[in-house]
């Protein structure tokens, strides 16, 4: 599963567990990023890879952020999310 996720500046993607795997790219901009309570931070080209049930949270600062996820195996809360959305644009 491919998301494109675009963090305004000064956005929080609070600490967080999930049982995929992640692996994030940052396309444009700049976004903290911690994995596992190690604090990084990530430029465009930049890649970070977060094992399946292992802590991990982003933050951007003064700037807006544009990153990629890839989640393996795909998030189920997140297609049921797109689920109910597509669902409810249609009624």
């Amino acid at each position: 599963m491919l998301m494109a996720v675009h963090f305004e500046p000064h956005t929080e993607a609070p600490v967080h567990v999930h049982d995929e795997e992640q692996i994030t790219l940052v396309v444009e901009g700049e976004l903290e990023f911690e994995i596992d309570g190690e604090v990084r931070q990530l430029t465009p080209g930049m890649v970070a890879v977060v094992p399946a049930n292992v802590s991990h949270g982003a933050r951007t600062k003064d700037g807006a952020c544009l990153e990629f996820d890839v989640f393996n195996p795909p998030r189920q809360a997140l297609l049921d999310l797109a689920s109910d959305a597509r669902r409810r644009a249609s009624e």
